[in-house]
């Protein structure tokens, strides 16, 4: 079975087992490693971390990942064309959020009154009918 190279993940799993194949091969003692945070980074650049992961393992990996990128081309959430399912998902909840926070508004503006005409005839009524 050849795989593909999908992305810089899988050279640097293979760059990482050619190392751990070719060290194991021939053994000189233990080596000084030096830590991630005494090399300096360019300016941008993220820190890696090498991993010695076993063939049949990186082939898992990479089949898992080429199989779950099909599936995200396959289903409704990937953009083809000018369709962009993502940004139409956006704009709906917008309009739902927005037409929720009319309504609630709407609601309370009505409440509101209501109990303002209330508390007015409650006060002001019952003094009129004293006099």
């Amino acid at each position: 079975m050849k795989l593909a190279k999908t992305s810089s993940f899988s050279s640097l799993m293979e760059a990482s087992t050619e190392r751990s194949s070719a060290q194991s091969s021939i053994y000189k003692g233990p080596k000084k490693r030096e830590s991630p945070q005494s090399r300096p980074l360019a300016i941008g650049a993220r820190p890696t971390v090498l991993l010695n992961v076993p063939k049949e393992m990186k082939a898992s990996i990479v089949s898992y990942r080429n199989r779950y990128n099909k599936y995200l081309r396959d289903t409704s959430t990937h953009e083809q064309g000018t369709f962009d399912p993502w940004g139409l998902v956006d704009r709906i909840s917008e309009e739902l959020l927005e037409d929720a926070l009319h309504e609630v508004g709407n609601e309370l503006d009505h409440v509101c009154d209501d109990y303002a005409e209330a508390l007015y005839n409650e006060e002001f009524v019952s003094v009129s009918a004293d006099t």
